[in-house]
């Protein structure tokens, strides 16, 4: 095994060997490999920015990355509404490494993280369990495909249109039922 920082040359060809949790890479190796974890990161985040972007969010809302823990990988992605202690355990059981949920952990600054009161504590459990966290909420009320449209799909509503083309400071869609519905 080459000696870590080692430097090989063979040609015109340098190789620079490094240690990794006891493992030698070809540091170009490695750098690639950590191009494409990266890489895998930043095209979820585009993905899910491309769905709800975050500058539909309102003003006062916190859209986007709440906790960035920068994953190596993200196998496993748990979708909620709110973060709970129940989710937090779920999320923990099922070995997820990335949560995107509706509503923030964190809708004004934080300044403090204290184990103690229930939004410190979730952030606790969750930095420990090495998880990060999203969130898309008013930029998820307000995209084209949202879930407030997702939701006038589901009741079957046609001519969906925004709230907003009545008055800006109103967040969802409206419509016409195709039918009449029963409230029963």
């Amino acid at each position: 095994n080459p000696r870590a920082g080692s430097i090989r040359k063979k040609g015109d060809t340098i190789t620079i060997y490094e240690s990794i949790g006891g493992n030698y890479y070809y540091l170009e190796d490695y750098l690639n490999k950590a191009y494409q974890e990266v890489k895998a990161k930043l095209e979820l985040l585009e993905i899910i920015e491309n769905i709800a972007p975050v500058d539909l969010a309102e003003e006062w809302d916190n859209c986007g990355m709440q906790i960035d823990l920068q994953p190596e990988k993200i196998e496993k992605i748990l979708v909620c509404l709110e973060l709970s202690r129940a989710i937090i355990d779920e999320a923990v059981s099922k070995g997820v490494d990335f949560i995107i949920t509706h509503h923030p952990l964190y809708f004004k600054g934080l300044r403090k993280v204290d184990s103690n009161d229930i939004i410190g504590n979730y952030t606790c459990s969750l930095i420990r369990e090495n998880i990060s966290v999203y969130a898309s909420h008013t930029s998820f009320d307000k995209a084209n495909e949202g879930n407030n449209y997702y939701l006038a799909k589901l009741l079957k509503l046609n001519n969906i249109r925004n709230f907003e083309e009545i008055n800006p400071d109103f967040i969802g869609v409206y419509g016409n039922l195709t039918e009449p519905l029963s409230l029963k």
